[in-house]
């Protein structure tokens, strides 16, 4: 194999975040797509919309958010997925129906 389609990091949130800029994980992440070893990078996404956009802010070269995005629970407004979704350009969506294993890619780019 020569390269990867696509590299997710796994489980982003505030902490992981914190963590994962300590050491650089992005940085290299970048610098191992430069060199071809994948095309396109991403994330697992896990918190609050205030954190993914500033993860977002932080590395706009990201092209991919997968988060957990149910459309039983779009309208519900204790669950915030609709301005998740509004601060990223594709949003891979795992478990849209709860607990099923349909995967949805949505683009608007």
């Amino acid at each position: 194999m020569d390269y990867f389609d696509i590299y997710l990091m796994h489980a982003q949130g505030a902490d992981n975040f914190a963590y994962f800029k300590k050491c650089r994980a992005y940085e290299t992440a970048l610098e191992l797509m430069a060199e071809g070893k994948f095309r396109h990078f991403g994330i697992s996404f896990h918190d609050r919309a205030e954190v993914l956009e500033q993860i977002l802010t932080e590395y706009p070269q990201i092209e991919v958010v997968q988060i957990q995005f149910n459309y039983v629970d779009y309208d519900d407004p204790a669950v915030g997925r609709q301005k998740r979704l509004s601060v990223s350009n594709v949003v891979s969506a795992k478990k849209p129906a709860r607990n099923t294993c349909i995967s949805v890619i949505y683009s608007w780019m």
